[in-house]
């Protein structure tokens, strides 16, 4: 995500982790075990160039608001200071 590239990972979509991939806009996930289904959206992004460039920026900007270390630090402290 912090490259500005699309995501396309293989988890279990009943986790969080999908949910926050499409909530970002930043790709598309598929089901393990799932070739075709992973070959389908890596060739959606692939013959749509505006989508793939879209989902980077997006994927950019959600790892600058959401992982980035200073907001993880804040994060960290917060959770120290109501325990």
């Amino acid at each position: 995500m912090a490259s500005g590239w699309s995501v396309i990972p293989s988890l279990d979509l009943k986790g969080d982790d999908p949910k926050i991939i499409y909530e970002a806009g930043c790709g598309l996930a598929v089901e393990p075990g799932n070739p075709q289904g992973l070959a389908g959206s890596v060739l959606k992004v692939y013959n749509n160039p505006e989508l793939c460039k879209e989902m980077g920026i997006k994927s950019r900007k959600h790892a600058e608001r959401e992982l980035a270390f200073t907001v993880a630090g804040e994060r960290y402290i917060r959770l120290i200071d109501r325990i």
